[in-house]
């Protein structure tokens, strides 16, 4: 699994957070009441939230041959974060067992709880879309690339 997902030479990063440690996470994660995947624990003690190197993952199982969705943050344990999630799916009416950690505007990407492990899946707000994206956040991780 690759940790170094994180770009760092961005010093007005507005996704960057303070740096965390296992204690607070483990925090998070009561007052929420869900577990974090590992791999994000991971990425998330190495650095608290950011732009990553990558812009975008591959979907497949679609009509479409080559479907790839942008992706250019994701969020820390924090304001503005993954302590938005909550908003965000009251707001715009998301699925409820979700965890938004990256989007803006109308279009989300979330882990789902619905299933075990969670799953990543990408919204649409205004069509009501979900597209499964990768059956793990690790899985999530190792899809990530960088396409011009």
């Amino acid at each position: 699994m690759n940790l170094d997902i994180w770009v760092t030479n961005y010093d007005a990063d507005p996704y960057k957070l303070g740096d965390i440690d296992e204690l607070t996470i483990n925090a998070y994660e009561r007052s929420l009441k869900l577990k974090l995947p590992l791999s994000y624990k991971r990425i998330l003690q190495n650095q608290n939230g950011g732009t990553i190197k990558y812009n975008s993952i591959h979907v497949g199982g679609f009509q479409e041959e080559d479907v790839y969705l942008e992706i250019n943050h994701i969020y820390g344990v924090g304001y503005p974060g993954l302590l938005d999630s909550p908003y965000l799916i009251k707001e715009w009416d998301l699925l409820q067992d979700i965890l938004v950690f990256n989007g803006e505007g109308n279009a989300w990407f979330a882990l789902d709880y619905s299933s075990e492990p969670p799953h990543v899946i990408y919204i649409e707000a205004d069509s009501k879309e979900v597209m499964k994206v990768a059956a793990s956040f690790e899985e999530f991780l190792k899809n990530l690339l960088i396409k011009n």
